[in-house]
């Protein structure tokens, strides 16, 4: 009982007050009568550019795969049941199959997909009417209209009436990443639409915007949730507004035309920085493929805007030091290392307990890797991917670093102190320690360096209580087979046919699943070794032969 109190304790410390009264507000009746008048259509001054592509979602003219789970529209209009948990239903409700790959060839089942969802979804029903899901429906149907297939009036009319609810349905009690498309669906309605109440719901949408837009995007460009998966998908939503901007070229949007450009320029390349050699994605957080548009649709979206990227710095260490992210490319060598905080503080919900993780690619080739997230239920699973025994660290007495419990909470927060990066013509070195441990018998503090040459990497770990039990972790990509060599040395086989050889004292290797999307867990190797008097030493080095 007493833990429990102590877990909503140091959960709702870190809340704004403005969160908790905005969730006792939602408590109430929602009692929002449908909007009476219609707003016309407002003449767009240019053609909207063409947005990022989704991935195909719609494979049938009533059936859908969403997180490598598929499922059929029932004949009734009871879509409860459908799918495979909640994020499965909030899927089907964003309809971005509109704007997905060869959508041209899809459009009549389109067009009767959203007949058949006015046709069904009650005004203000749950799920399929609530604030995020509607807020992407939103523009998904307004970037299907201008891509040719006109929406007819009742269509129309049902737009108008989810940006009335949505105005009324503001996710103030989450903020982040769900406020701000709160904000950019409304911005976008008030293009779409024209009047008094367009008006009000673009006004809406630009006080958010301005007060968001600095809250969220950290100086260094990253997004302050600190996944790089959320990052991709905001930095598509600013794209997006600027396309809207350039389309509408209302005065309003227009003002902040230039705030908008600077802040993606510098969102690329975060994302650039986070991004492995095969362009995809790093694991920290909530983050999986499939679900935010890869970088380099991000990158030629951007030129479709006539938006010119400022060149990331060729340096061998990159630092993000407002994200708390560093990236350090030697010889074959690419890592990036996890030296950020909980972010947002009164935002945990996309949050692991990853701090003082590392990925690394070798020679293009992910070798070491983060656990990944493969679902968004509530459950042991989810606790399991959140963990830090999921990620390619230091783990004490089986606890996590962080307190994540629950879906999205976090109570105790791991703190990074005293980063160190050095760097000299043959080696480059990256420390620091957390107190995300002091909570247990002996108050641990973990530290950890990397060193990195031309031809070897090196991670040193120490906890300074050393009668407690502790392993360190590294977690290998799937494509990557290890076989033991001897006592403490292991041949890590990359896909290209070089090596590497990876010294581990009391090193032994497990079999542990890698989540690469959501629904999807693929088994894959790791190698863990208990810390010896408090310390840990692994090498590896590179092989171009055996």
């Amino acid at each position: 009982m007493i833990s429990r109190i102590l877990l909503y304790f140091y959960t709702l410390k870190y809340l704004r007050i403005g969160q908790m009264f905005h969730r006792l507000w939602r408590a109430r009746p929602r009692m929002i009568p449908p909007l009476n008048d219609i707003p016309s259509l407002r003449a767009p001054a240019a053609s909207l550019c063409e947005p990022a592509p989704k991935p195909i979602s719609m494979i049938g003219a009533r059936t859908f795969r969403f997180l490598n789970y598929e499922d059929s529209l029932p004949v009734s209009h009871d879509w409860s049941a459908l799918g495979d948990g909640l994020l499965w239903r909030y899927n089907l409700h964003y309809f971005d199959d509109l704007t997905a790959v060869q959508n041209a060839e899809r459009r009549d089942w389109h067009f009767r997909f959203i007949t058949q969802w006015i046709a069904s979804q009650t005004f203000g029903s749950a799920v399929s009417w609530d604030a995020y899901p509607t807020s992407l429906r939103l523009v998904n149907w307004i970037k299907f209209h201008h891509a040719g297939t006109a929406l007819t009036h009742d269509m129309q009319a049902s737009l108008a009436q989810q940006a009335h609810w949505l105005s009324h349905n503001i996710e103030w009690h989450l903020y982040g990443n769900h406020l701000f498309v709160n904000a950019k669906a409304l911005l976008v309605a008030g293009c779409f639409f024209e009047g008094p109440i367009a008006e009000s719901w673009l006004a809406t949408g630009i006080k958010i915007l301005d007060q968001e837009l600095d809250e969220q995007i950290l100086p260094d460009g990253g997004h302050f949730e600190l996944s790089p998966m959320y990052h991709a998908l905001i930095t598509e939503d600013i794209l997006d507004l600027i396309a809207f901007t350039d389309c509408y070229q209302l005065p309003a949007l227009q003002h902040r035309r230039t705030k908008l450009v600077q802040k993606v320029d510098a969102m690329l390349n975060w994302l650039q920085i986070m991004c492995h050699p095969d362009g995809q994605i790093s694991f920290f957080n909530d983050a999986s493929f499939g679900i935010a548009p890869e970088l380099d649709a991000l990158i030629a979206y951007a030129k479709r805007l006539g938006l010119k990227q400022t060149k990331t710095a060729d340096t061998p260490l990159k630092k993000l030091p407002y994200s708390g992210y560093y990236r350090l490319d030697k010889g074959p060598f690419s890592l990036l290392a996890d030296m950020a905080a909980i972010g947002a503080s009164y935002i945990p919900g996309h949050a692991h307990a990853d701090t003082l993780s590392f990925e690394l690619s070798v020679c293009g080739e992910r070798v070491i890797v983060n656990g990944g997230v493969s679902t968004y239920e509530p459950g042991a699973l989810r606790l399991a991917e959140r963990s830090t025994e999921a990620h390619s660290t230091v783990c004490i007495e089986g606890q996590s670093s962080s307190e994540i419990w629950g879906g999205f909470r976090v109570a105790r927060r791991a703190h990074i102190h005293d980063i160190i990066c050095e760097q000299t013509a043959k080696s480059i070195s990256l420390a620091a320690h957390h107190d995300g441990y002091t909570r247990l018998v002996g108050h641990p503090v973990h530290h950890r360096q990397w060193l990195c040459t031309p031809s070897t990497l090196s991670i040193h770990d120490n906890i300074s209580a050393d009668r407690l039990s502790a392993h360190s972790r590294f977690i290998f990509h799937p494509q990557i087979t290890v076989r033991q060599q001897g006592e403490g040395k292991f041949i890590l086989n990359l896909p290209n046919g070089k090596y590497l050889l990876m010294e581990l004292s009391q090193g032994q290797i497990i079999t542990t699943d890698y989540a690469t999307e959501f629904g999807k867990r693929v088994p894959t190797s790791a190698l863990i070794a208990a810390l010896s008097d408090g310390k840990s030493y692994a090498k590896l080095t590179f092989m171009e032969n055996l």
